[in-house]
This record gives structure tokens, C-alpha cells and sequence, in this order.
């Protein structure tokens, strides 16, 4: 072999040798290479993203995805449909603006001490009968605050659509609300009111009926459960609209009225029917923690 050729062939192999040594030798570095400089090292900032009726704000590397977005979309028509199904379908104005917050710290900081113990708080303004502004806080350490927690507060946002003059009695709006929570949710309330039902600590309708705000913080696990448990038995009489109807009847008349009006039943006639569901079903039920869950009242009606 000449000394020309020996040279040829020196210089292939290392033509062939070189970049395989180097992709040994610094693979992260050529794997950096080839991924987009706007995807690497991407500090986490606040994002937005837009649907027809929400604003959702996130903290991280990217903003939520749109199924998350189209989720939130289907929940709302969801909740209008089975409890505004004679309103306008119009797009929200203001949207509801949807903030996730990053940490415990940064929810209770908006939220309030109230909601201390929640995933998610809702908060509506009225102003000169129309409605100013629409809110959802929710806690991102609970990565399933969608199924879990959303819906419930949503429930109050379209609640308010309905009745924008003013918030309704607490044990309506939460009632409802909890039925568009998730099953694992609804069977905890529906334990703590059937343990408060062997005890005898269950609240009288008409003490229940006539409260202005939540009651003290030992008696949310019965408040919630009761009032769930009563929506949801009214509910079964008649249907949704009928019940909405005796929401709005009762705003302007009282409850003893409206429920005449409707059910053809007074409040202690009330009482008594449903006493008697809640007490056949509720005689075996093992005994079980009941769910300390806080509310999140404000002025501007914040639910939780």
C-alpha cells in the first residue's frame, strides 16, 4: 500500500471515529442541540388562557391544556342545563376568571382564613343588579381539584346567574352545589348527616331554613349533609324548575308560602316527610368521621 493511500484511509477512519467519540463523549450536549431553545430552561411565570366563558390563570412552565379548558366549558353547560334550562344560553360577560394558585399560601392569601380547610372557593360581585365579576380560587397542590372541587364551586357561579340580586339562603346555595360534586364527596356529607341524625343534632327546618349564614364551625358537617339531603329530596318531588321556582317564590314571599304554593306543604309537614326518608335510610349506617369542611363567606358572596 502506497503512503498516499495509507493517508486516504487514515482519514476516513477518523472521519468516521471523530463524531461517534464526540456523541460518546457529550451526549446531553448534542441531545440540548437539537431540542428548541424556547422548551429548555423555561422558568415558571403566570399564564393565560381564554375559553367563550373562562379566563384561567396558571403558575408554571405552561399554561393549563385545552382539554383542561374544554372541561371547565362542559361543567358550565352542564349545571345550566339541568338548573337554568329556561335562561338565556348567552356567553358570560365578565368571563369568570379561574385562578390556580401555585401553593397553600398564595390560595389562603386571596381566599381569605374562611376557606382554610377547601380545594376551591367561589367568589361573585353584583353591582347595580348585573353582575361585576366572577371568581374561582383553586388550589393547584390538589391535582384533582377538577372532578373534585370545580364543579361544586361552578354550581355557585351559575347559581348567581339566576338570582343576581342578591345570594341565596346558604342552605339552597350549598345544597345545590353539592349535588354536582363528585359520589365519593356526596356519600361524606350524606355520613356526617345520618350521624348527626342518630345523635339528634340535626338542625329543625325551620331553624335550617331561616339561616342567614353558616353556622358555627362544629355543626358544617351536619349543615352540609342536611342541606344537600333537603335540595335533593325537593328536587325528587317535582323536579329542578319546580325547585327553582320555589327559590325564587320563596325570595319574595318566604319559605312557609312558597312551599305551600309549590309542594302544597307547609314547613312542619316538610319536616316530617322528610324526616321520615332520612331516618329509614340512615338506622343501619355504620358510623363514620363526619367532613369538617370550612366555609368561605364574604360580603361579595363567596361560597365554598
Amino acid at each position: 500500500m502506497s503512503r498516499f493511500s495509507a493517508l486516504v484511509r487514515l482519514s476516513l477512519v477518523l472521519a468516521l471515529a471523530i463524531p461517534n467519540a464526540l456523541a460518546v463523549l457529550a451526549p446531553s450536549r448534542i441531545y440540548a442541540a437539537a431540542i428548541p431553545h424556547s422548551t429548555r430552561c423555561r422558568p415558571p411565570s403566570w399564564h393565560v388562557i381564554e375559553t367563550a366563558n373562562f379566563r384561567i390563570h396558571s403558575y408554571g412552565t405552561a399554561p393549563v391544556s385545552r382539554q383542561t379548558a374544554a372541561a371547565c366549558e362542559r361543567q358550565r353547560d352542564q349545571l345550566r342545563r339541568r338548573w337554568l334550562a329556561d335562561a338565556d344560553p348567552g356567553a358570560w360577560s365578565p368571563k369568570c376568571q379561574v385562578v390556580i394558585h401555585p401553593t397553600d399560601d398564595s390560595y389562603l392569601r386571596e381566599t381569605g382564613h374562611g376557606p382554610r380547610t377547601t380545594v376551591a372557593s367561589s367568589l361573585v360581585d353584583r353591582k347595580d343588579g348585573q353582575i361585576s365579576l366572577r371568581r374561582i380560587d383553586v388550589r393547584a397542590t390538589n391535582s384533582n381539584w377538577l372532578p373534585t372541587a370545580f364543579a361544586h364551586e361552578l354550581a355557585h357561579v351559575v347559581l348567581a346567574e339566576r338570582f343576581v340580586e342578591g345570594a341565596l339562603p346558604r342552605w339552597i346555595d350549598e345544597g345545590i352545589a353539592i349535588l354536582a360534586d363528585s359520589p365519593q364527596r356526596r356519600e361524606g356529607h350524606e355520613r356526617a348527616l345520618k350521624q348527626a341524625v342518630r345523635r339528634g343534632t340535626q338542625f329543625r327546618l325551620v331553624e335550617l331554613l331561616a339561616l342567614a349564614d353558616y353556622p358555627p364551625p362544629d355543626r358544617w358537617g351536619t349543615f352540609y349533609g342536611q342541606s344537600a339531603s333537603l335540595v335533593e329530596y325537593l328536587v325528587a318531588q317535582q323536579g329542578q324548575q319546580r325547585f327553582v321556582e320555589f327559590v325564587e317564590l320563596a325570595a319574595a314571599q318566604g319559605c312557609e308560602d312558597a312551599l305551600r304554593h309549590v309542594y302544597g306543604v307547609g314547613i312542619t309537614g316538610l319536616e316530617q316527610s322528610w324526616r321520615r326518608q332520612v331516618f329509614a335510610t340512615s338506622i343501619s349506617t355504620a358510623t363514620a368521621q363526619s367532613p369538617n369542611r370550612g366555609p368561605a363567606s364574604a360580603v361579595s358572596t363567596r361560597a365554598g
